[in-house]
């Protein structure tokens, strides 16, 4: 304070921070499970009021494909494909338009075959065994006449 007393002009200040902000996707659940073909709701929040946002999809933390574009509000629906390759370790990414830097992650999630490998396996085998019954089933011969009986 001393220092500062006998001094006269102008003073600038310069301030550096870092912005930390709240950025959360709600939905999915942590733990979800879900099949090939459902609608998972995907619901983030603390992103600017209306900022437009990217949603993306991450498996095993690596880029996947992009989900949607330009999504306004905090709630979008999407349609796992039935024809999804990914299966475990599912991560939504859901980013600002604007400033790629601002994100949220959800937790992690897992897609599950809509009809499980058992069911079309175990019914080929079943037409499979099937055919193979009816085409190679042993031949069935009449049995032999009774012989005659005894003359008198």
């Amino acid at each position: 304070k001393k220092e500062f007393q006998s001094f006269e002009g102008e003073v600038k200040f310069r301030i550096v921070a870092t912005v930390v902000s709240d950025f959360h996707v709600i939905n999915p659940p942590m733990g979800l499970v879900t099949k090939r073909g459902k609608n998972i709701p995907v619901a983030w929040e603390g992103f600017r009021p209306g900022a437009s946002v990217n949603i993306d999809l991450y498996v095993d933390g690596v880029f996947a494909e992009n989900l949607a574009t330009g999504v306004s509000g905090n709630t979008f629906e999407w349609k796992v494909s039935k024809k999804a390759k990914y299966k475990k370790d599912c991560q939504l990414r859901v980013s600002d338009v604007r400033n790629k830097n601002s994100f949220a992650q959800s937790n992690v999630f897992n897609v599950k075959r809509k009809i499980p490998l058992v069911v079309p396996y175990s019914t080929l085998a079943l037409i499979g065994g099937g055919a193979a019954y009816w085409f190679l089933r042993p031949e069935v011969f009449d049995p032999l006449p009774d012989p005659p009986g005894p003359s008198k």
